[in-house]
């Protein structure tokens, strides 16, 4: 048996590329010693060692890369019209024709905003399309799905899952994105893959002295927020040292909420992904400047291993990174969510899958400082029996995740609706034209032209393609 996952991680983001080690290890515990194929999406020569690296054991493993470029370049542009005109070359190009199953993999990048259209949302459900095109048993696991707030792109991936073979979510939130798009969309809520990075099992128990791990990420950066704009936020952001992010901010509050109960207590400030550096230095400079220096460390793991070994030795985690309550749960350590409200519904769904809704805060504005700290000294006291309950759920949730895997591989499949099919390449063709950006002076209107008439051209059937190739002719011969 051969499984094809679309997408690998490649990523300076230790989460995503815990998604990577945890979905081979889920791979292995359910189809042991078959062939596991990770298809990568911006895979560069030096991106690749640490994409690789985080898979860990290779043995028979192989990998593609669907796409060695940014998604917004020209020639990823290119690459995807042909693509969308004919999804079988996907397949050969990413070397998945061959695959007895495909699965889309974890992540949160199936969304859409108000006037928004993104060409990578195409990019992800491309792998399915293709996939479905050929009879390849496909499904979408455990991801983060939703908001889709543009019509046409809700009405895109209504008809793209209503085709899988099998859709499961990673948050509860998802689960209501699902109910949204209508009564057919009834999915389960099962764990995310980076809950199986590590065999081993959970830690040997706490840490004898009481120690915080903090792991913030800026509240305007991101994939939601956008390229464009989240490098001018971090640009302002810097200017003032960091010192009016909400994050910064709500990050001293819990160091000293933690200190104030905990006077032998430590507190290790986290950087998941390069990105978060410079605000984790930023947290720790300000810790120092309130004369708290030696009781606050600033820790930059160098892979996952490195990453479960410093998570392993803490009391508890308060994070707003998604993957560092996963990680930290996944081997026993309690833990405590923020979020702001530009990062979606992923970190409450999290907690309402644990059953405990109440111990994730949203810190958008400063008037929900109160109930930051009240919550959070609330929680530091049981936050053993949470971390057990947790344990117990993720238990039980990977007993369930291994069984859905086992009968979507195995299960009956339905007949793939030609007729369906072909009107969600319709939506996406659209979407795609829509996606492509404005301005840019004469050679960017000539690609446009170009690609615009390359997909209409694929939507012709056989004989009204040669029709209009023969009338193109005769003009030109006309023109001559």
């Amino acid at each position: 048996m051969r499984i094809g996952v679309a997408y690998g991680y490649v990523s300076s983001n230790l989460g995503d590329l815990a998604i990577n080690r945890g979905t081979i290890n889920l791979l292995r515990s359910v189809f042991p010693g078959q062939q596991y194929h990770f298809v990568f999406l911006n895979l560069t020569e030096t991106a690749l060692p640490a994409a690789l690296g985080s898979i860990g054991d290779l043995d028979g493993v192989t990998y593609a890369a669907a796409l060695p470029s940014a998604p917004a370049s020209r020639g990823a542009q290119s690459k995807l019209a042909r693509y969308l005109s004919a999804p079988p070359r996907f397949l050969a190009d990413a070397r998945l024709d061959d695959c007895d199953l495909v699965i889309y993999n974890a992540g949160e990048h199936l969304f859409s905003y108000q006037d928004s259209f993104r060409a990578d949302l195409l990019w992800r459900l491309l792998p399915g399309m293709a996939a479905l095109a050929k009879g390849i048993p496909f499904a979408t696991c455990a991801a983060t799905i939703g908001p889709f707030q543009e019509a046409s792109s809700r009405a895109l991936v209504q008809r793209y899952f209503a085709l899988n073979d099998a859709v499961s979510v990673r948050d509860a939130g998802s689960v209501q994105e699902m109910a949204r798009l209508g009564p057919q969309h009834t999915v389960p809520l099962l764990l995310d893959p980076a809950f199986f990075v590590r065999d081993q099992g959970l830690r040997e128990g706490p840490p004898v002295v009481p120690r915080l791990g903090l792991v913030m990420r800026l509240e305007d950066f991101g994939l939601r927020v956008g390229p464009e704009q989240s490098a001018t936020n971090l640009r302002e952001h810097r200017q003032d040292g960091f010192a009016r992010s909400r994050s910064l901010q709500t990050a001293l509050l819990a160091i000293r909420t933690f200190l104030d109960r905990h006077p032998r207590g430590e507190v290790r400030v986290f950087s998941q992904v390069a990105s978060d550096l410079e605000l984790a230095q930023a947290i720790h400079a300000a810790a120092v400047a309130e004369g708290l220096g030696e009781r606050v460390t600033l820790c930059q793991p160098t892979d996952i291993d490195d990453y479960l070994r410093l998570l392993s030795d803490l009391s508890l985690v308060v994070a707003s990174r998604f993957h560092a309550c996963i990680l930290a749960s996944a081997i026993g350590v309690p833990t405590f969510g923020t979020y702001f409200s530009s990062h979606g519904h992923k970190m409450p769904g999290l907690f309402e899958a644990f059953g405990r809704p109440q111990d994730c805060v949203e810190v958008t504005h400063p008037d929900t400082d109160r109930g930051f700290v009240a919550a959070l000294g609330e929680f530091f006291p049981r936050a053993e029996e949470a971390g057990r309950l947790t344990t117990a759920w993720m238990l039980a949730q990977k007993q369930q995740m291994q069984q859905w895997l086992q009968r979507v591989a195995s299960g009956p499949r339905r007949p793939v609706d030609r007729t369906q099919w072909s009107e969600l390449r319709r939506q996406c063709l659209t979407h795609f034209e829509k996606s492509l950006p404005a301005g840019g002076g004469i050679r960017s209107a000539c690609f446009r032209t170009a690609v615009r008439l390359k997909l209409r051209l694929s939507q012709m059937p056989g004989e009204s393609l040669r029709q209009f190739m023969r009338q193109r002719l005769r003009a030109w011969l006309k023109a001559s």
